[in-house]
């Protein structure tokens, strides 16, 4: 078993909702709202995660609350490490986005529990550091953001 391909299950398992689970705010819905348009509803018909969804929705994916980030991280993992070797791809670009630290109060990467930080940065460093990686800088911010000491409320890093 390759590394990549036990990251995704990994993911899948850390990551697991209950059955049924369906966020309230869809990334379909999530992707309206960056379009200032109202969110529609969650269907699952129209929210069936693949790539397509994925590619279509991505920019969707700053806007969801933790539980629905969450939900949808384990497809985007899958998803970034399949396209690893690949031109580039929003989707990617976005998720790394998502994972940076941020100053809001509960920051997205605060709120995983252990098990699901040690996939994330596990994630994070196959696509630091394979050497065909094609997000191998974003990554490495990430991780070095997330690595680094915190700073102080009010500071600015460098």
């Amino acid at each position: 078993m390759n590394a990549s391909h036990d990251i995704i299950q990994r993911a899948f398992e850390v990551f697991k909702t209950s059955a049924g689970f369906i966020p309230t705010l869809s990334l379909r819905g999530a992707n309206a709202a960056d379009r200032c348009r109202s969110a529609p509803q969650a269907d699952p018909q129209q929210d069936r995660i693949c790539d397509e969804y994925l590619e279509t929705y991505c920019y969707g994916v700053l806007y969801l609350d933790v539980a629905a980030w969450q939900y949808y991280l384990p497809y985007l993992i899958d998803y970034a490490l399949r396209y690893l070797l690949g031109s580039r791809s929003q989707v990617v670009d976005i998720l790394l986005a998502s994972l940076r630290l941020s100053d809001r109060d509960s920051p997205r990467l605060g709120s995983l529990t252990a098990r699901q930080t040690e996939v994330v940065v596990a994630f994070l460093e196959v696509l630091a550091f394979h050497p065909e990686s094609a997000w191998q800088a974003g990554a490495m911010q990430v991780l070095e953001e997330y690595r680094g000491p915190p700073c102080p409320k009010g500071a600015r890093p460098g």
